[in-house]
């Protein structure tokens, strides 16, 4: 599944219930080989591992927070544009290990909330 694929889904607890939509996601590269320089040193095929959603309000002033940096701390300014967008740091991170499932709709299912 491509990124692009999951922004923008809708996420839902275990009681059908809307969180929010996926804004971001958070990812971890595997750890490098720590093995000797030889040729014969193991190659691994993993890729980064998806670990967290960043589900937020369907909202432009959250999408546009998370968009241009301000809900991760990166972008401050300048004052009047932080100030438009500033609504988008009500996200919260919900672990890709919560996810149950996506149905028909491309609703992202939750287990664990609710």
């Amino acid at each position: 599944m491509k990124v692009s694929e999951l922004l923008g889904r809708p996420v839902v607890d275990v009681h059908g219930t809307q969180l929010g939509v996926v804004h971001d996601l958070r990812a971890v590269l595997p750890p490098e080989d720590q093995g000797g320089s030889t040729a014969a040193a193991v190659v691994t095929t993993d890729g980064p591992k998806v670990v967290a959603l960043v589900v937020g309000p369907d909202t432009w002033r959250c999408r546009l927070s998370h968009a241009w940096g301000f809900a991760q701390g990166r972008a401050r300014g300048p004052a009047l544009l932080s100030l438009l967008v500033g609504g988008g740091r009500r996200s919260q991170l919900v672990a890709a290990a919560e996810v149950v499932d996506w149905d028909h709709h491309g609703r992202i299912r939750l287990s664990g909330r609710g």
